[in-house]
């Protein structure tokens, strides 16, 4: 995707998108260009406006911020224009990266946002996976565990030696048997906490 999304070519129709949603009013910068997405700052009259292009596998990102936006609006970048076809979005300038702020990162404060949010989005995770977002639903978690560790990329090259066991093929089965375990006893002890709590309220 690298090759493309710096192609003079794509960069000259995204260009001529984001041209025909908005006046920039400087040139338009590239400083993002990574294998998954690409990213654009575009100067206009009410501030930076940031063009991104997905990969495939990101194709979804739309989707999440059309749902969960109104949810967080002070958390996501508004959304401009979409154009679901090609991936590309023009979102509003959403302020400082935590990871670029002097002194100590508000890890907790962002975290504790983040889960504030996925508990709020839990009503629409049904839509959300309709529209495309990896299902990462506790019952879904062993398969694409096993799934993950059945690569034979994943067993080899993106294991360090030093961790592979001599029978790393059993080790992994093991694990997988574990991770589906856990799965089922932490979504058990949900549905139970559930079930207390809606007794409780009775």
């Amino acid at each position: 995707m690298i090759e493309t999304w710096t192609d003079p070519r794509w960069l000259e129709e995204a260009h001529a998108w984001i041209h025909g949603a908005v006046e920039p009013t400087a040139p338009i910068e590239q400083p993002h260009v990574r294998p998954w997405s690409t990213v654009l700052r575009v100067p206009t009259r009410d501030g930076d406006l940031f063009f991104k292009a997905n990969a495939p596998a990101f194709a979804h990102e739309a989707a999440i911020l059309e749902r969960l936006v109104p949810l967080a609006p002070d958390l996501l970048p508004e959304l401009v224009v979409v154009d679901r076809d090609r991936r590309w979005l023009l979102l509003r300038h959403a302020g400082d990266r935590v990871r670029e702020l002097p002194g100590d990162a508000p890890w907790q404060d962002v975290l504790a946002h983040y889960a504030d949010l996925q508990a709020a989005a839990a009503p629409l995770v049904d839509e959300l996976v309709a529209a495309g977002v990896p299902d990462r639903r506790l019952a879904a978690l062993p398969d694409v565990y096993a799934s993950l560790a059945a690569t034979r990329e994943w067993s080899t090259s993106c294991v360090p030696s030093w961790s592979l066991s001599a029978s790393p093929r059993r080790s992994t089965m093991t694990t997988c048997t574990t991770v589906r375990s856990s799965c089922a006893t932490d979504a058990h002890g949900s549905s139970t906490g559930a079930t207390r709590a809606s007794r409780t309220r009775s």
